[in-house]
């Protein structure tokens, strides 16, 4: 019952840890190493009276910057952050956070959902595997006694 589950999923998460590590976590840590810098020098390195106000996120320096794009990349700081790109800040280069938010958000995050769907498919599959195997030994365990003179079949007097 429940323990048998609690078992399941302990040793569904470390495997479950991992994939997302080599299909989400590299390409994304990848893309943050590549837009962080580049956005420290499209809106960091900007003048005093030109500086940008993000709230608590800024591109001052590349962690502050791969910080706030991380964010950005849930989506979760969106308004504030493109708000203010998009009314200070040249239109073109509004377009890189429009590349950023395709490549972050909208492609890695599906990469991580389908990793975690076809993990909890491939779990779902060695369940019902194991079930039907189970259910099979019962049935051969409840034949086998049944089966009075072990003939292979049972005799409709025998089932009587």
């Amino acid at each position: 019952g429940r323990h048998r589950d609690v078992r399941r999923l302990a040793s569904f998460l470390p495997k479950m840890a991992m994939k997302l590590v080599e299909t989400f976590a590299k390409p994304m840590l990848s893309a943050l190493l590549f837009f962080g810098p580049l956005f420290v020098r499209v809106y960091g390195k900007r003048p005093e009276d030109r500086k940008l106000d993000f709230d608590n996120d800024s591109f001052d320096n590349v962690f502050s910057s791969m910080r706030t794009l991380f964010v950005l990349s849930t989506l979760d700081n969106f308004h504030s952050v493109i708000g203010e790109a998009f009314l200070h800040a040249d239109k073109i280069s509004f377009l890189l956070f429009a590349v950023f938010i395709i490549v972050a958000s909208f492609f890695l995050m599906s990469v991580a959902l389908g990793v975690v769907f076809d993990l909890y498919m491939e779990d779902h599959t060695k369940t019902l595997e194991s079930e039907a195997k189970k259910e099979v030994k019962s049935v051969t365990k409840a034949f086998d006694k049944l089966d009075l003179h072990k003939h292979g079949y049972i005799s409709w007097i025998e089932f009587q």
